[in-house]
């Protein structure tokens, strides 16, 4: 007898089961080059800010301590850390785990933002992400730092864009890795 929702997980088994998943997800939706780049062009939003040579002074720092020397101290301790996964995350069990590990063990506010959906759309996930971040500032009554990987990065962005007045002065920033911006 099949138990409830078991079968999805036998399809993730099969060699082509992410190709079967994608491609049911793709024909129950429109799919759409007009909302490729729409972060870009809303002029609504503030611009973008590239940080990238900032980030890798503070990453090489980090690097040359190492983690027995407190690569974590160049940190701020005044936020409180989300980790925004991207597209399909859950298939991989220990995403971000040992990232999140580390901040937490150096005395840092950390968490995974798990409800994220990995192949769901970018107002499911906005939705998600808004709770985490509500939820975070609310625990701690510290302001939040979203660091995303790919998928993330756009749904976080989709998060600030659809609830800015209510998120905005929750958010530091934003660390964009792998992030597919602008489309």
């Amino acid at each position: 007898k099949d138990v409830p929702g078991t079968r999805f997980l036998d399809k993730l088994l099969s060699p082509f089961a992410i190709l079967s998943v994608l491609l049911s997800r793709a024909e129950s939706r429109k799919l759409s080059s007009e909302h490729i780049g729409w972060l870009k062009r809303d002029k609504s939003l503030p611009g973008v800010q590239d940080k990238s040579e900032r980030f890798n002074d503070i990453l090489l720092t980090m690097q040359e301590r190492g983690p027995e020397n407190g690569m974590y101290d160049t940190l701020r301790k005044d936020v409180f850390y989300i980790f925004v996964p991207g597209f399909l995350w859950q298939i991989y069990p220990d995403y971000f785990s040992s990232t999140v590990k580390a901040f937490r063990n150096s005395g840092l506010q950390a968490k995974l933002c798990s409800q994220v959906g990995g192949a769901s759309g970018v107002y499911e996930n906005a939705a998600a992400i808004r709770r985490e971040i509500l939820d975070a500032h609310s625990a701690s009554n510290k302001t939040v730092v979203l660091i995303t990987h790919s998928k993330g990065g756009i749904d976080s962005a989709g998060a600030l864009a659809l609830y800015k007045d209510e998120l905005m002065p929750l958010v530091r920033g934003i660390v964009f890795c792998q992030c597919p911006y602008g489309g």
